[in-house]
Parts: structure tokens; sequence; C-alpha cells
């Protein structure tokens, strides 16, 4: 064989193992970062949400001490009534100020202690969900819940949003 055939046939396997073994510069990547993606409470979320007379578990917690009305009279005993209960507040807390609710809807689960739900706006806050609850009267107050389940969806032509939150009412026995 000639010297560049030989040459030519040696270059050529030096070639090809180069092809076919990595350089070691980007066969594998490594590295050692995390990533964590958390979602605003719902008071400081683009749709605020507030539960003015809830705990952080979302209940609302009503005592005999603070009805409206009721109560017993020597013999005679009327149930009480809670009027008037802010149940969420609904805000908007984007920078443009101009959501639209296009659906907002109270759904009713328990004991029937429910009156009236109403979906007001007031103030700053677009709306406001409110209720008048009645809590049975047996010689005190007697123990019952409802579970109210807001269904929301708002929009301000660029984003949209749906949201599902529970609150339940509970009358607390005396």
């Amino acid at each position: 064989m000639k010297t560049v055939t030989k040459l030519g046939l040696g270059l050529l396997v030096v070639g090809a193992a180069i092809l076919a073994t990595s350089s070691g510069a980007f066969d594998s990547m490594a590295a050692d970062r995390g990533i964590g993606v958390e979602t605003a409470h719902d008071a400081d979320a683009y749709v605020g949400l507030d539960y003015p007379n809830a705990d952080q578990n979302r209940v609302i917690r009503l005592q005999s001490s603070e009805a409206d009305s009721g109560g017993c009279f020597l013999i005679f005993c009327s149930d009480y009534e809670y009027d008037d209960v802010e149940v969420t507040v609904i805000t908007d807390q984007t920078a443009s100020t101009e959501l639209i609710i296009e659906d907002l809807r109270v759904e009713r689960d328990g004991d029937g202690i429910t009156n009236e739900i109403r979906k007001e706006t007031a103030g700053d806050s677009l709306r406001v969900v409110t209720g008048d609850f009645e809590c049975q009267n047996w010689r005190g107050q007697q123990a019952g819940s409802t579970t109210l389940t807001i269904s929301l969806e708002v929009s301000d032509g660029s984003f949209s949003t749906t949201l599902d939150r529970e609150v339940t009412v509970k009358c607390v026995s005396d």
C-alpha cells in the first residue's frame, strides 16, 4: 500500500473514532438547583377573598350571646337569629383594578340554618356575600351547621380565573 493510502485510511479510522465517542464537553449536565412554586393566600391574590367572621379554617361560629334576636323569656323560647353576617368579601387587587365578576354563585348544604344569602356591592369591594342564619333554641342554642360553596369567575379582558371556596357556618350549642 502506498503511504498516502495508509495515511488516508488511518485518518479515516481516527475520524470515525472521534465521532463515535464524546468529547466530554456536553454529554451530560446536572444542576443542584431547586424550584419552588407557591400560590398567594386568598387575601393576597389578584382576586382578594376575605372571611371577616371566620377563623383560619373558614369556619364562622355563631354564639348565642352574639345573636341579633332570640332566646328564652320565662318558659317561652324563640330561635336565635343572626342577620347580615359577612361570609366573604371579594376585592380587586390587580394593578388595573378592572376586574369584572362574570359569575358568582353560592350553594348551601347542611342543617338548613341559612335563611337567606345576598351578594351585594359595597364600598371598594367587588362583592360582599352576606347571610341571615337561624339557630334552633331548645333551652339553649342547639348545634347545627351548613356549608356554603362560593363559586366565582372573574375577568379583566386579558385573563380570567375561577375559584371555589367553602365556608362553614356553625351554631355553637350552649
